[in-house]
């Protein structure tokens, strides 16, 4: 497991499972793991160990339905997690598989810089009214509102992009 703040080198991503964190938001509570009772993560590691144990085999040969959208290393990167989650049944082989091809086809290496202008010309368009301005339509908003629609999507960093420890950006709360 690697840890960084921003992008690592894309020899590394091209090669890893990425779970992407953003801050939370300030009205969004978590419950604090440092709290939790140190017996759950006992029974967990002996719950994984009996797995390990018991299915440690079948795991190692599997060879799971690997979805076509993923490129040849992404298969390899999730070819033990859908062993896992074929292991598991129910809805799990569906799910990894969704989640599998959904972060492989996420913003393929985009720039922030190129990331943030799209989303600046998602929220121009959404207007629905412009002005004339010297015989010209145009369409114009505040900063404030502006940041406000990019802050509006929680898929996506705008809302604790200037990292101030999950406040929203300069200007949305009126700081």
């Amino acid at each position: 497991m690697l840890c960084g703040i921003g992008k690592l080198p894309s020899t590394i991503m091209d090669r890893a499972v990425v779970l992407e964190l953003r801050r939370k938001l300030k009205n969004e509570r978590v419950l604090r793991l440092r709290y939790s009772d140190p017996a759950h993560f006992r029974i967990l590691a002996r719950k994984l160990a009996r797995l390990a144990e018991d299915r440690g085999d079948e795991i190692a040969h599997a060879r799971p339905e690997l979805p076509e959208a993923l490129n040849d290393r992404a298969q390899d990167n999730w070819e033990p997690l859908l062993a896992i989650a074929d292991l598991a049944g129910g809805t799990w082989p569906q799910t990894a598989r969704s989640i599998a091809v959904f972060s492989a086809g996420e913003d393929e290496d985009i720039e922030t810089s190129t990331l943030l202008l799209l989303d600046i010309q998602d929220a121009f368009n959404g207007m629905q009214t412009s002005e004339t301005i010297l015989g010209k339509d145009v369409k114009r908003m505040t900063t404030q509102i502006l940041l406000g629609k990019l802050c509006a999507d929680d898929t996506r960093p705008w809302a604790t992009f200037d990292r101030s420890g999950g406040k929203m950006m300069y200007g949305v709360t009126g700081n």
